[in-house]
């Protein structure tokens, strides 16, 4: 893999996850504004320090202090990313499945419109991401700040659309 492929697909997996991570609380508050259907925009998202992905969807459940997600990614080469986890939002590791360049992380909501999501690879923290339930519901905003598997720093904002 080439270190711009190595770069791409470090920010690509953790953004995504990040977002999924959102959803895991509100369960215990009624609706979850994160839970659903959601659409990556590539128009509305920037990236500083890595390229942005073509496009990605996820799919986020959550029951109780309980969230489950599923996504899918294909960054700019074209590689395809897709991963799972479900846990819950009480801060303890929760391992991911698929192809993420990461093995774990952890979900915490300070309120019923934010999460925030820890991603660690190898028990070492690689990336933090606030994610933020747009009132109306429609949309999720997401910051993060991570570094590369070759330690290189990242950052980038994502919005993401619900699907009907």
């Amino acid at each position: 893999m080439t270190q711009r492929n190595s770069r791409t697909s470090w920010m690509t997996t953790g953004v995504a996850i990040s977002l999924l991570g959102a959803s895991a609380v509100a369960g215990a508050h009624g609706k979850d504004p994160f839970a659903g259907n959601w659409q990556y925009d590539a128009a509305h998202s920037s990236f500083t320090g890595v390229p942005a992905y073509a496009s990605g969807k996820l799919s986020i459940s959550s029951k109780k202090n309980v969230v489950k997600v599923v996504a899918d990614s294909t960054l700019a080469d074209g590689k395809v990313i897709h991963y799972e986890y479900e846990g819950p939002t009480d801060g303890s590791d929760i391992a991911v499945t698929g192809n993420a360049p990461f093995s774990s992380v952890t979900l915490l909501r300070p309120d019923a419109n934010t999460a925030i999501r820890t991603d660690r690879r190898a028990g070492r923290v690689v990336a933090i991401s606030t994610v933020t339930a747009e009132k109306g519901g429609k949309t999720l905003s997401a910051a993060v700040r991570g570094v590369t598997p070759d330690n290189h720093p990242y950052s980038g904002s994502l919005v993401w659309n619900r699907v009907k």
